[in-house]
Formats: structure tokens, C-alpha cells, sequence
């Protein structure tokens, strides 16, 4: 089930929880993107991107409570068949594989639901629990990435990760304790 409107407020909770956390791993933010109109906006945004098929974003839930999210982006079509993964989860819920079983459920319904045939990753090179999240999903390394994305005011090389329907088929067993949607 794709975000909506509805969880704007948890949204921006979540957010300013952890806008100091992400300031390092993420673009910059405007001050919008913090309120609850901003997310408002937003979750509109990727809820009609959700139903176009060019994007799927998906609230992280543990226990019930927005912990994080985990996104398909850039959908490509045609002879390609890929998109883009990004996820965070809350400070406070790290380290417990909540990621790991998020990644798991958004690359199943990349592959089972959007039909996709490749999905990639592009992660800062001092950031091993991503990358650790990635490979337990069977994402390999293929490339560096120089000057990637402008995150923290400068331009941040990005280790660059995919995984196609093939590779993934011999996963690990399946997710227990996460939501997706």
C-alpha cells in the first residue's frame, strides 16, 4: 500500500526526530519539508507517483509505528526495467534489521508486483550499515560513483550497488517483524 496524505504528521515527527541523524546521508532539506503541510505535499506527490508507476514509497512500520522509509524511485521502462532504492530507519530503531526486512519487501515488490528486472543503490562509501543492508538483499558493488550527489554543502562520492531478478531469486527467507506500506 503506497503513503497518503493522512500520515503527514507522522511523517514530520519521524523527520524531525531525525534531522540532525540524516543531515549527513541525505540532500539538504528546505524548512517546508519539515512541517506538516510539507509532508502533506510530499505524500500527495509520491502517493500519484505510486499510481503512474514511476515511483514507490512506502512507510517502514514496526509495532505499528512509523520507523523509516524505503522508496523505489526513477522508475525506467522499456529495455531497462529499473529503478532506484533508498531507505532510512529511525535512530532509535537502528541495528535490529529493520532495514534489512524492509529493503527485502520493497525489492519483492519491485520484482513481483512493478515488474522490474533491476534495481540499484548508491550509498556514501563510509556508510557500511547500508551497504551491509544492500548485500544481505543481494545487492553487489559495481562502480564508484565521483561527486554523486550534493549532500552536507559538497558533492559526495557514492559507492554504486544492483541487484537484478536473477541474482535476487536465491535470497535469504523472507521478512517477520516489518511492514511495509
Amino acid at each position: 500500500m503506497p503513503v497518503d496524505e493522512s500520515q503527514a504528521k507522522e511523517y514530520r515527527n519521524l523527520y524531525l526526530r531525525n534531522q540532525e541523524h540524516l543531515m549527513y546521508s541525505q540532500p539538504q532539506r528546505t524548512e517546508e519539508f519539515y512541517t506538516v503541510d510539507g509532508q502533506w505535499r510530499l505524500l500527495k506527490d509520491q502517493r500519484q507517483a505510486f499510481a503512474a508507476g514511476s515511483a514507490y514509497t512506502f512507510g517502514i512500520f514496526c509495532d505499528r509505528d512509523l520507523v523509516g522509509r524505503v522508496a523505489l524511485s526513477g522508475v525506467e521502462r522499456g529495455p531497462f526495467q529499473n529503478a532506484h532504492i533508498g531507505f532510512f530507519v529511525d535512530k532509535s530503531a537502528q541495528h535490529r534489521g529493520i532495514a534489512t526486512q524492509a529493503v527485502r519487501l520493497a525489492v519483492d515488490f519491485g520484482f513481483n508486483e512493478a515488474r522490474l528486472h533491476r534495481i540499484d543503490a548508491a550509498v556514501m562509501p563510509g556508510n557500511l550499515s547500508s551497504m551491509r543492508v544492500l548485500e544481505k538483499n543481494g545487492f553487489q558493488v559495481i562502480g564508484l560513483s565521483p561527486r554523486h550527489l550534493q549532500i552536507a554543502g559538497g558533492w559526495r562520492d557514492h559507492v554504486l550497488l544492483a541487484v537484478t531478478r536473477e541474482i535476487y531469486a536465491d535470497r535469504a527467507e523472507p521478512p517477520q517483524q516489518v511492514v511495509i506500506g
